[in-house]
């Protein structure tokens, strides 16, 4: 068992991700939230590699007491349906115990600098030594203490074959080099390393890793991404001003409906536009259900 906490991002109730869970599922995103942590902690416990061999969809859906809840998750790219079974996506970078430990690494990266910064500041502030001090004790109270290399492991700390081991992983190919010559510490080392394996794939390239590790750039360039054409620009814009417009006039009438009527509007979206999957495709293509007979969705919806 990777251990008896999981990794959960604070802001996760905002993700696109989870709002398509809760258009696709009829629940609010704060009970999304709640299940996702039902399911990935029971996740954590049983499963080693992010494979779960015989379980099925209608047993999650069973588990997080959420009907359909498994084929959201599907959809949105956050569970995999196989003939064995069921698989976690991301695994390794997410739940594994390697996943955790750059976590903890990466907290205590943030409290190490929060500490020698201090330090700092506390010598810099500190009172001088008076006139009639003796020269020598002078001296010696002025000069600060020697501080440790970057070059080095930290007492109690990560070493540099981890420094090494995970610039190698994100495809640096002079890990080595670059985990003995860094100007940082090991454990600043790995929270860059962490940060750069929790950005999506392809976002930076592998030289900005290193540049980073170098102390060559202090902050990260822009992420990669494939430049939008007017056409594209022009089709994004109409989408959105479209969506605006819905939401203006029947977003919140589609709020207010019952659950079994808004989980109905997304099965006949899904029927009449098959690319609205998740996100605001999804939304769009509810509120459109619904513009076009609101009598109708206010009636209780009869189930088959």
């Amino acid at each position: 068992m990777a251990g008896d906490w999981i990794k959960m991002r604070s802001g996760l109730c905002d993700e696109p991700e989870v709002i398509a869970l809760a258009a696709c599922t009829g629940l609010d995103e704060d009970a999304v939230v709640g299940k996702l942590h039902r399911l990935w902690a029971w996740a954590d416990q049983k499963c080693a590699d992010g494979n779960a061999p015989g379980v099925t969809t209608s047993w999650i859906d069973r588990y997080v007491r959420a009907d359909g809840f498994a084929a959201a998750l599907v959809e949105v790219g956050w569970l995999e349906s196989t003939e064995s079974g069921v698989r976690f996506p991301k695994w390794e970078r997410h739940m594994s115990k390697n996943a955790k430990r750059r976590a903890l690494t990466a907290t205590r990266a943030a409290n190490h600098r929060t500490k020698r910064n201090a330090e700092s500041n506390a010598r810099s502030n500190a009172p001088r030594v008076t006139k009639g001090a003796p020269r020598e004790e002078k001296r010696r109270e002025e000069s600060p203490p020697p501080t440790p290399s970057g070059n080095g492991p930290l007492t109690g700390g990560p070493g540099l074959e981890e420094v090494e081991e995970g610039l190698r992983r994100c495809g640096v190919s002079v890990a080595g080099r670059a985990a003995r010559e860094t100007p940082l510490q090991p454990e600043e080392c790995l929270a860059l390393i962490e940060e750069f394996e929790s950005a999506p794939a392809g976002a930076w390239a592998p030289g900005a890793l290193y540049r980073r590790v170098m102390g060559q750039l202090d902050e990260w360039p822009p992420k990669n991404h494939v430049p939008e054409s007017d056409v594209d620009r022009a089709a994004r814009e109409q989408r959105e001003e479209n969506l605006r417009q819905l939401e203006a006039e029947w977003g919140h009438a589609h709020d207010a409906l019952p659950r079994d009527a808004r989980s109905e509007i997304v099965a006949v979206a899904k029927r009449s536009d098959p690319e609205a999957k998740s996100g605001s495709r999804l939304r769009s293509a509810c509120l459109r259900v619904l513009a076009a007979d609101p009598d109708h969705w206010k009636k209780p919806v009869e189930v088959a």
